[in-house]
């Protein structure tokens, strides 16, 4: 059985572990998630009693990793000049640590029901199961997991995107916890996929840089009063675009859409 409390952030896998009752973070997500270039010299600037090496139950088997506490993960977070810094400190006071103080540990909703019918990947929106199902996938990767361990974590994070608080609703009649639905509907608004032929030269009026696109969907955040800090960082924006229905390729970091564009 995995001790490891897997939770998501814009798609990237946050993985909490509860050592003497007390959370502590994978270093490595921490720093994935902060975009840290060389995560050794940015754990070196915390205590030795921020950080330490965790045995954890995954589906592997037991593992060493590398984790900070609670205060060693504020340190790196005030640290970072990364804009999407700011709502992952938001999103570990707000979500992580209640979930894991709510219960001593991390109860998906959804595990174990007894009717199909109940459980949270019935309930969700497509964008949003397709978002677990990522998380899933790169969760069960980092720790060394098989199908049924994704299938398992699939479940997990559908109940933890299930139970989330939603923000306003935006025309759509379903509350969007997460990023990743928030740019779906954005794009569903503003956006067109079209058809290319992938062996023949991508045409110029196919290709849309990234960062037009990401003004377009401030302006539309913006005109529907979405809270700044619930709006995804260029760099998540680009993830989800990425991983839209029907988006065939873009540029290794996310900066030209070969057929992605805007609606006329």
């Amino acid at each position: 059985m995995s001790n490891l409390m897997p939770f998501d952030f814009d798609g990237n896998a946050v993985r909490v572990v509860l050592h003497r009752a007390a959370p502590w973070f994978v270093a490595k997500d921490v720093c994935d998630v902060l975009e840290h270039s060389n995560n050794r010299a940015a754990l070196n600037g915390l205590d030795d009693d921020e950080k330490g090496v965790r045995i954890v139950y995954t589906p592997g088997g037991r593992q060493e990793m590398l984790c900070i506490s609670e205060s060693g993960l504020y340190a790196l977070i005030f640290a970072s000049r990364k804009p999407e810094a700011k709502r992952f400190r938001k999103w570990v006071t707000s979500e992580v640590l209640p979930a894991i103080r709510t219960t001593g540990r991390y109860d998906a909703p959804g595990l174990r029901l007894p009717d199909d019918q109940q459980r949270p990947s019935l309930r969700l929106k497509p964008s949003l199961r397709s978002q677990a199902m990522r998380a899933a996938v790169q969760t069960a990767k980092l720790s060394g997991g098989a199908e049924e361990d994704v299938k398992r974590l699939f479940e997990e994070f559908c109940g933890l995107f299930a139970a989330r608080p939603g923000r306003p609703e935006l025309g759509s009649g379903y509350p969007l916890p997460g990023s990743f639905g928030l740019v779906e509907e954005f794009a569903a608004e503003e956006l067109t996929v079209m058809d290319i032929d992938p062996d023949r030269p991508t045409p110029r009026e196919a290709k849309t840089q990234a960062k037009d696109l990401y003004a377009m969907f401030c302006a539309w955040c913006q005109d529907r009063g979405v809270p700044k800090h619930d709006v995804p960082t260029h760099k998540a924006f680009g993830m989800a675009l990425k991983h839209l229905p029907g988006v065939e390729r873009a540029t290794p970091k996310n900066k030209v859409f070969y057929n992605l564009v805007p609606k006329s």
